[in-house]
């Protein structure tokens, strides 16, 4: 990775920051914060309502758990 950011120029001396891949890696980085964050919204969102199943009705603990497994995955 550190390769594609500097430019070793013609001769192999270094010719400085390839500035349009860190550019790259920088929107890149980016675009998976957003995923990152969109993913904990929807997995938060779900153990909520697994929490209000179970507290509607404990019976289901064991199916509620299996959920609850598969999410922390």
């Amino acid at each position: 990775m550190l390769k594609a950011k500097v430019n070793p120029g013609p001769r192999g001396g270094g010719s400085g920051i390839d500035t349009p891949a860190i550019e790259l890696a920088t929107n890149a980085i980016e675009s998976l914060a957003d995923d990152f964050t969109e993913r904990v919204t929807l997995d938060t969102a779900m153990l909520m309502k697994l929490f209000h199943d179970l507290d509607d009705d404990p019976s289901k603990a064991g199916k509620i758990a299996a959920r609850v497994e598969r999410i922390g995955y």
